[in-house]
């Protein structure tokens, strides 16, 4: 199957061979998730599930171990992607609750989702001279429409130094690792911090130029503490456009007001691990 993300290893991956959940795969992610470790769980779903991480020139990864190790490079949309297929062939398919609440009238009512495999998938590729679609790495570059700028002003002298300064930035799709190091850097109950450190580690470029793990340690809760709600939006719709689409179209039956529904794909995980027993 196709990734959503294309990135690079040593190569650069963009499908995966499925193969069906083992009983100690599944006992393994269950002890993880029981454990807090929602992405060590995903990790071990998808590690078990693929058989083998196909290159763009079509050679192959079979290794355990390796694949493994390059799950961990991967963008976590991928893991989160490949884990709930690895699911789906167990029979976890079966729609899920959701409670649903109109952004209009605010009326709520519980609907069954759809199925997994009845989701949208959107993938990182674009169309050769032929129509033929090709996977790209992205890289994705953010205007700030709000610069951040940290300034601060000397006591005695009255004169201002900038400390930090930011128009623009780069960033690659958040990999495993990288959001895994986030949940231990600042746990789970703080997930919009999770989210921010996670979000400065795959910065790849600042203002055009490139910056180190140093600086991204120093400045990631400052700079995006700091930074106008509409350019986290932009961010947050940027490093999320490819992947499995969580979101549904519904329409309010009190006052048919049409909305977007996010499909609680989590449950997926918990219900089918708890079937597993």
């Amino acid at each position: 199957m196709k990734l959503p993300v294309p990135y690079r290893v040593d190569r650069t991956i963009v499908e995966a061979e499925s193969s069906r959940l083992k009983g100690g795969v599944l006992a393994d992610a269950r002890k993880a998730a029981e454990e807090g470790n929602p992405w060590n769980a995903m990790h071990v779903l998808a590690s078990g599930g693929v058989s083998a991480l196909v290159d763009e020139n079509g050679g192959t990864e079979e290794d355990r171990g390796q694949i493994k190790t390059f799950l961990l490079e991967s963008p976590y949309v991928n893991v989160e992607y490949l884990s709930l297929m690895a699911m789906a062939t167990i029979g976890a398919d079966d729609p899920v609750d959701m409670i649903c609440r109109c952004p209009s009238c605010k009326k709520k009512w519980n609907e069954l989702s759809p199925r997994l495999s009845e989701l949208e998938v959107k993938y990182s590729e674009t169309p050769d001279e032929g129509g033929r679609m090709i996977p790209v790495v992205p890289e994705v570059t953010i205007e700030l429409e709000y610069p951040v700028e940290i300034v601060v002003k000397n006591r005695e002298t009255r004169e201002e130094k900038t400390l930090l300064s930011v128009s623009s930035l780069t960033f690659e799709y958040p990999r495993l690792r990288t959001v895994i190091a986030a949940q231990k850097r600042v746990g789970l109950t703080d997930t919009t911090r999770l989210q921010y450190f996670a979000w400065a580690q795959s910065i790849l470029q600042v203002d055009g130029e490139a910056v180190e793990d140093k600086w991204k340690l120093q400045w990631w809760d400052k700079l995006f503490e700091r930074m106008d709600s509409a350019d986290i939006r932009k961010i947050s719709h940027a490093l999320t456009e490819f992947g499995l689409e969580n979101k549904i179209e519904m329409t309010c039956s009190a006052c048919g007001k049409v909305f977007n529904q996010v499909v609680p794909t989590q449950d997926f995980f918990e219900s089918g691990l708890l079937e597993s027993r």
